[in-house]
């Protein structure tokens, strides 16, 4: 099992069901950019939450999901990303980047429950 969120630059606060949709839209344009070989580089907001979260969390094997060479950013899609994390300390990095989004102008939303979590 796993916990998962999808995090994107938006300013304000969505509703929950903003943001399931905006999730969506985000999801799809970024499959298609996927499948085209045209993801943009990610956004420096998201180049900074990765490094926090590289800072605060520096196990040798990360809790998060990604490239074998650990390049998280690399898995961006301009002004989103899809963090998948491991059971055992997924809780932990999903509660410090819910605590830190806003800050940088990001939403955090968890697909699994459909609620923003910042």
């Amino acid at each position: 099992m796993t916990y998962d969120v999808a995090v994107w630059r938006h300013a304000g606060s969505p509703t929950d069901e903003e943001a399931a949709a905006e999730y969506e839209r985000r999801c799809n344009q970024s499959e298609q950019r996927w499948e085209a070989d045209a993801l943009e580089p990610a956004c420096p907001e998201l180049v900074e939450l990765i490094r926090r979260m590289r800072a605060e969390f520096p196990q040798q094997e990360p809790i998060w999901e990604g490239p074998a060479d650990g390049d998280l950013a690399s898995q961006a899609d301009g002004e989103f990303i899809y963090i998948t994390m491991s059971w055992d300390g997924g809780p932990d990095v999903v509660r410090f980047i819910a605590g830190i989004a806003r800050s940088l102008g990001l939403v955090v939303y968890d697909p699994q429950d459909e609620a923003v979590l910042s």
